[in-house]
């Protein structure tokens, strides 16, 4: 199988064979990212972002409790 490149893609073709398959890879793709698409973005952070944080803060929530009850004060 050969390939010779042109605009933005490459021709696959068999050496035995005339017929050529278009083939453009990634290259074709454009990224449209809407508003939609950067919102959900921002959630799916939050979302991994927010459970450690509240995990970090129940912790130190509940060292500070644990020093203030054998502290006695």
């Amino acid at each position: 199988m050969k390939k010779s490149q042109y605009d933005g893609g490459y021709y696959y073709y068999s050496e035995q064979g005339s017929r050529e398959q278009d083939y453009k890879g990634d290259t074709g793709k454009n990224a449209d990212f809407g508003i939609k698409d950067i919102i959900a973005m921002i959630i799916a952070a939050f979302e991994l972002v927010l459970p450690p944080l509240f995990m970090i803060f129940g912790m130190v929530l509940g060292i500070y409790f644990v020093l203030k009850l054998v502290s006695g004060f």
